[in-house]
Parts: C-alpha cells; structure tokens; sequence
C-alpha cells in the first residue's frame, strides 16, 4: 500500500503565543492514524512519569536514569509498538536538517509514546519513518490542532463493553497565564469514558438503540450488559493509555519536575472526569527550556 503524509488544515486549533514549542503533526488517511510532535529548538529539560497498564515508550529509561534529561522534542504516535518508528525517525529528522550533530552534547533526543488506535478499523496501518518526517516538517509555534488530529486521529473512548458502544474522542490543549509563569498541558485521551463532575456519563458506552449513554458499575449492577469475558484473562484493563504533556517557561529543580508529573496523575485521575481503567497507563512529561525568562 502507498501512504502520502497528510498535513490537515490549521483549524480547529488552538492559537497561543509560547516561545520555545512549536507542534507538527502527521496523519494517514488510509488508516486513519496520526503522530503529534512537540519540537523544542532550544533543548528543554524534560522528567516523566508512567504508570502502567501497558505503556509503549522510548527514552523514557534514559530520563528516569539521568533523572532528568535535555530533550529536542516529545512525540505521540498511534499505532502501538509499531508507531515508534515514526518517533526514532524524528531524530534521524533532525539530524539531517543540521538541527542535531554526532557530537555528545548536540544528539537530538527525543522521547516518544504510543496509543493503541486499531478498535473500529481492519487495516495494519501505522505511523512510520515518512510519517515522522512529515509531522517535522509540518511544525509551527503558535497553533495545536483539537479534536481527531495527529495523534488523536482515530482514538476512542467507552470500550469496556466492547466497540459497538465506543465513541470517537481525540486530542486537546489548555494554556494559562499565571504572571510570568505559562503553563500549557496538551493530553491525548484513550480512555475508558468520560463523566461530569455530577458522576453522570458524557462520552463512551453509548447505547446507539437508545442514544443513550450508561455508567459501566451501574449497567453491570443492573443486569443491562453482560460483563465482558476477556477481562478474565486480564484484556481490556490495560488498554486504556492516556498521553500528557505539561510545558511550563520556569525553570524547576529535577525534584519539582518529578513532583509535577506525580501530582498530575494523582490529581488528574482523582477528578472525576475521565476514567482510565484499572491499570492506567500514563505518559507524562513536565519540562522547562533553557533561556526561557524566569
């Protein structure tokens, strides 16, 4: 099969001002799938934060070891295992554009993770070498693109009774202004559902007889859904990964950048707005460029 890069048009997208970050992302139409870069000119120091399930990563070993590590940029790619390509491609990327050297210091590093985006689709397609290319090429600083874009392409949310009641969920973005201090948390969610603060269901589990959506603990309670037979041997609760990347301009202490990618799990899996699953896994990154004002 012959796949052509796709770069989609800028809207809907976010617009902001944030010295230092610029996005690029990539899709194929044929799968569909995606990957989502965030490229940082100026190295920035990045620490993570996983909590299994089953998270897909690369160079996250070199940042928990090092704790803490100069970064080029940040990817997120559908495909599962087999979208890493498209990650490792982004540094042979920069590379040969001369952004990056064989010299020690001047390696382009660049972490990535994946998402599993093959529920609703038949084909094998995933993000590659080319796709990564593209997604490089595609960057600029003053937009991200919401909803079903780059590495939110084709992710879903509400599996737990199977995909006949999942619904198509994507990637999105916030950006505060605190003073001097910018903060900006970009997320690809993967997630089992989605309810409000009330407990009540907003997205996933969507009964498409009824149009109506359902909480999987009271369907299971009630008799209205059978509980699905694979998570006896342990499938399905481990399927639910949720990417994050918080960005701030302050330059923290290594012990502060860990302590924010701790505190958003912890705080953002407490409110009660998206559910993971029993094993969620997470890939979290809370960075800061050098040369950014203090």
């Amino acid at each position: 099969m012959s796949l052509s890069p796709l770069v989609p048009p800028l809207l809907p997208a976010l617009s902001f001002a944030f010295p230092g970050r610029c996005v690029g992302i990539a899709e194929y139409s044929a799968g569909p799938t995606g990957i989502t870069l965030f490229h940082f000119p100026e190295p920035a120091y990045a620490a993570v934060d996983v909590w299994g399930g089953s998270p897909g990563t690369t160079f996250t070993d070199a940042l928990r070891a090092a704790y803490g590590k100069f970064v080029s940029g940040i990817a997120f790619c559908c495909g599962s295992a087999y979208g890493l390509e498209a990650g490792c491609a982004l540094a042979a990327g920069l590379l040969s554009s001369g952004l990056a050297s064989n010299q020690r210091n001047e390696i382009a590093i660049v972490p990535a993770a994946v998402v599993f985006d093959y529920k609703g689709r038949d084909n094998d397609v995933h993000p590659d070498h080319a796709l990564g290319l593209g997604a490089l090429q595609s960057t600029r600083g003053d937009w991200f693109p919401c909803g079903a874009r780059g590495a939110g392409r084709f992710v879903h949310w509400g599996t737990y009774f199977g995909q006949a009641f999942m619904e198509q969920s994507g990637h999105g973005a916030a950006l505060g202004e605190f003073g001097r201090t910018k903060v900006g948390m970009f997320t690809v969610v993967n997630a089992l559902g989605v309810v409000n603060r009330e407990g009540q269901p907003v997205l996933g589990n969507l009964d498409r007889r009824s149009g109506l959506r359902g909480l999987v603990a009271e369907d299971l309670r009630r008799g209205i859904k059978p509980h699905p037979t694979d998570l006896a041997a342990g499938a399905g609760v481990s399927e639910n990964t949720t990417l994050t990347l918080l960005v701030t301009n302050r330059r923290l202490r290594q012990e502060e950048l860990q302590s924010g990618g701790r505190y958003a799990h912890v705080y953002g899996t407490s409110d009660p707005t998206i559910s993971h699953g029993k094993r969620r896994g997470y890939f979290f990154h809370s960075h800061y460029g050098r040369g950014f004002n203090q």
